[in-house]
């Protein structure tokens, strides 16, 4: 069955991977402490669903709010964007 975009979030990119949510947001981040073998297959997740954070995401994270819930506390992953 096909995913409309807006189904496509964080968390399904890395349910298909078999990564934490993080691990994700490590390799959108490109961050270097992920192993090539990871990064290819969450990259490789990342195409196949054309996932792209969506500017809500881009805001939320820049006041602070996170993608952890409503409490204002960020538990969620740290997506940085440049």
């Amino acid at each position: 069955m096909a995913r409309h975009k807006k189904d496509i979030n964080i968390r399904l990119v890395a349910e298909q991977a078999g990564v934490s949510v993080a691990t994700v947001s490590r390799v959108v981040n490109n961050r270097t402490d992920v192993s090539e073998t990871v990064r290819r297959k969450v990259s490789e997740v990342i195409e196949r669903f054309n996932f792209a954070p969506t500017k809500s995401v881009e805001r939320r994270v820049n006041i602070g709010i996170g993608l952890g819930g409503s409490t204002g506390r960020s538990t969620g992953p740290h997506l940085h964007f440049e």
